[in-house]
């Protein structure tokens, strides 16, 4: 575009601008001059006269930023919160520096929040986050992001990791199969065993609140988890009967939870009931149904206890006459603090639980009392604030854990190193 001259109508515009009602000739100013003018029809409040100037610019030139940020924030003093965010959102997409994109998605979140779009809201503070000037700012940023999520009654979390695993298949550390109160051993095999490989994990997860008071949460939950193998070069030779996607597993479920907290806000507790289904290798395994009870109470600011039982109740497809229950309780302690390197966070969680397999059936020997496991859990997660984006941080977590089962095909051992991705807020 030429950028010489654009015809107005300055004379009402200049005045205005003057404070004088005195009339003048039609006037031609240049794009700079003309957005400058917006802008101090803007600041002394004479927005009709500022709309119109505007208008005129954006129709000569419809990509000019500076004007569409103006018309973004006269929107907003007008309270028409669409227009606002619309007008911000191309600022956004035609903004060339860190400083424009900030104040556009800043505009935009408050706009999509004004319109109870709490969830797009969500998405431009953290637009607004990476484009932040400085720490003090990003921290007032990530504040007005927990205080929409508080009141944003959809919440949504995606979690996707890789993890090189001892034991992707949850195979057995033994040779043998011993059942504690049964004379026979059986020989496993090498499928049976321990595989090592490569394991990917995608989880979704949604929940609206459906009531809420001062200490308390009712919510509809779902969750979708995808899991993914790829065996080493040992563990094909060890079970060569065995492909990849033996061992893929889905699993959806879905279900109401219940929460509370304390006044205090140091001891809470939650009850969940679901029921879904999972997919082994794409078939259908079983349908199930759960409940789960979990209590925690912070020992001080860093170490919180908790504490849970769960019981689950499934239906094999091939063999729907019958229903599996299983039992679990466990303790668990962990620890967070702040380190120096790249400004991280330390996370550290040790645990153990009990599993109880009732009427557990082996080939055609009936386990006396049930399957009984012992597990135990330990883990570091090392997140590194300092390599943020949009406020998600890279993680990694290593994960040691132990089973000891009276059907010794279950005694297993695994460490893993997980790499992953989280939120900082």
């Amino acid at each position: 575009m030429r950028p010489g001259v654009i015809s107005l109508l300055a004379s009402a515009a200049l005045a205005l601008a003057a404070g004088s009602a005195a009339s003048a000739q039609e006037q031609t100013l240049t794009l700079p001059e003309a957005r400058s003018l917006a802008y101090d029809l803007v600041r002394f409040g004479h927005l009709p006269a500022a709309e119109d100037l505007l208008t005129e610019i954006l129709a000569k030139n419809p990509d000019d930023s500076g004007s569409l940020f103006l018309r973004a924030r006269i929107a907003e003093a007008k309270g028409d919160p669409a227009g606002a965010k619309r007008a911000a959102a191309r600022v956004f997409r035609l903004a060339e520096d860190d400083r424009a994109r900030f104040a556009a998605s800043e505009i935009a979140a408050r706009s999509a929040f004004r319109s109870g779009s709490y969830t797009n809201s969500q998405l431009w503070l953290r637009r607004a986050y990476e484009a932040a000037p400085d720490e003090i700012t990003r921290n007032a940023v990530a504040d007005d992001y927990r205080q929409v999520r508080a009141i944003n009654p959809l919440w949504f979390s995606l979690k996707a990791s890789v993890a090189p695993s001892s034991n992707v298949n949850d195979g057995s550390s033994d040779d043998f199969n011993e059942i504690a109160g049964v004379d026979a051993v059986g020989l496993l095999s090498g499928s049976a065993k321990a595989l090592e490989g490569v394991e990917a994990r995608l989880q979704f997860d949604l929940s609206y609140r459906l009531a809420q008071g001062k200490q308390w949460r009712n919510s509809a939950i779902f969750r979708h988890y995808e899991r993914r193998v790829e065996l080493s070069a040992d563990a094909q030779e060890q079970a060569p009967d065995l492909e990849n996607d033996d061992f893929d597993q889905t699993t959806m479920e879905a279900g109401i939870r219940h929460e509370v907290v304390s006044a205090s806000g140091r001891t809470g507790a939650a009850l969940t009931l679901t029921g879904g289904r999972t997919w082994y290798g794409q078939d259908s395994q079983f349908d199930f149904a759960r409940g789960d009870t979990r209590g925690w109470i912070k020992l001080t600011d860093a170490l919180r206890f908790s504490a849970g039982y769960g019981l689950e109740l499934r239906r094999l497809e091939d063999r729907p006459e019958e229903t599996e229950r299983y039992d679990r309780l466990s303790l668990g302690l962990s620890y967070g603090l702040s380190v120096g390197t790249l400004s991280g966070t330390l996370h550290g969680q040790i645990s153990v639980s009990e599993a109880h397999y009732s009427d557990y059936v082996v080939g055609i020997i009936e386990v006396p009392g049930g399957r009984q496991d012992t597990s135990y859990s330990a883990g570091l997660t090392m997140s590194f604030s300092a390599l943020d984006y949009a406020g998600f941080v890279p993680e990694v977590a290593v994960t040691a854990e132990s089973r000891s089962s009276n059907v010794s095909r279950f005694d297993t051992e695994e460490v893993s190193v997980r790499f992953g991705i989280s939120s900082a807020f």
